[in-house]
């Protein structure tokens, strides 16, 4: 089985207010990326909160998600990555990541990667030129665990560069995130470009 991680406890320093609640359609940003989630071929969704953790549980509410606090969400990235993945499930084969603010990826991408990671048997699987979304093994987990401060999983793929299967299908604008107001506008004008 593989279990998805989406890192949602950031602060969003960046675009100067919650860029995870940011209306897209009749949805959220954060809502758009579960339900995108939801349609894989996941086994789990486990969603990492931190700097608005309160209105992102009440929008999931309703959603079949695991929520998971993360109270040194204000170190980095390192440490969502770390509480994501000591929340997965034991069975699990693979920890799939994604950020929060990547609205636009499909599930028939995700259901790439993880085609490619139980084909593969490769400890990550990435897709080329960004860096995610990303399935790591099950027998990465304590590493992931171990990660601190703002480094994600970059630092694990240095390690085992050997055993990474880059998918070769690039995600194109569906990998877009939103750190800017600049970047909001871009996924806004796809977003309504599709849903014409």
């Amino acid at each position: 089985m593989v279990s998805a991680v989406i890192l949602a406890a950031g602060q969003s320093r960046r675009m100067g207010q919650p860029k995870l609640l940011l209306p897209l359609g009749q949805k959220t940003v954060i809502e758009h990326v579960v339900d995108q989630v939801a349609r894989a071929q996941v086994d789990e969704i486990i969603v990492v909160l931190g700097a608005v953790k309160k209105e992102i549980a009440q929008l999931l509410s309703h959603r079949d998600v695991k929520l998971c606090n993360n109270p040194r969400y204000a170190e980095g990235q390192g440490t969502s990555v770390a509480a994501g993945a000591n929340s997965v499930s034991e069975e699990s084969q693979g920890i799939m990541f994604l950020p929060g603010d990547q609205p636009l990826i499909s599930p028939e991408y995700l259901n790439l990667l993880i085609e490619e990671f139980y084909k593969s048997g490769a400890l990550i699987v990435r897709p080329p030129n960004v860096g995610s979304p990303a399935i790591f093994s099950m027998s990465l987990r304590q590493e992931l665990i171990g990660l601190q401060g703002d480094v994600g999983g970059r630092q694990i793929w240095q390690r085992h560069q050997e055993k990474i299967v880059t998918l070769k299908i690039d995600p194109g604008p569906m990998a877009l995130d939103i750190d800017t107001p600049e970047d909001y506008r871009k996924v806004l004008q796809i977003f309504r470009g599709q849903h014409k």
